[in-house]
């Protein structure tokens, strides 16, 4: 998930910004930064035949620069 998603439901900390998390598996409830949390590396990578991998990831980004300066 994006963090400029996460950061509308975040609280600012300096100029980190935190959500509440809750981790099921050890019933435990903590505050946590957005960077480090609902996050898995190449998400949006792909695998078409003669298309880029990252054409995904590529066009959403771009996307969610301009959601994220809105």
């Amino acid at each position: 998930m994006p963090q400029c998603y996460l950061r509308q439901f975040a609280n600012k900390h300096g100029k980190a910004h935190h959500v509440s998390v809750f981790d099921r598996k050890k019933a435990q409830r903590y505050k946590n930064n957005t960077q480090d949390v609902a996050c898995q590396n190449y998400f949006n990578r792909i695998q078409l035949d003669g298309m880029d991998p990252d054409a995904l990831e590529a066009a959403m980004s771009e996307f969610e620069t301009k959601l994220a300066d809105a």
